[in-house]
C-alpha cells in the first residue's frame, strides 16, 4: 500500500508512510506544495460537521471547502 500510494501521489521531495495499525496510516510530507493535495474522506458519522471538518482542514493546512456528498 505505501509503495502505491507514494507512486500514484507522486510527491516532488518523496512522503514516508507508516502504517499504524486499524486502517490507519500516518503521511509525512517534505514538501509543502505536497500536503495542499491532501483530502480526507469516508469519515466516521459522528465527524460529518462542518465544525469538525474545519479543525481537521486546518491542523494539516488551511480549511478550504466541505462537501456532505
Amino acid at each position: 500500500m505505501r509503495n502505491t500510494m507514494a507512486n500514484i501521489w507522486n510527491p516532488l521531495k518523496g512522503v514516508q508512510i507508516s502504517d499504524l495499525g486499524e486502517k490507519r496510516f500516518l503521511f509525512k510530507f517534505f514538501n509543502e506544495l505536497d500536503i495542499n493535495q491532501v483530502q480526507i474522506h469516508d469519515l466516521p458519522p459522528g465527524f460529518f460537521r462542518d465544525s469538525t471538518a474545519v479543525q481537521f482542514g486546518n491542523f494539516i493546512g488551511k480549511y478550504l471547502e466541505y462537501d456532505m456528498k
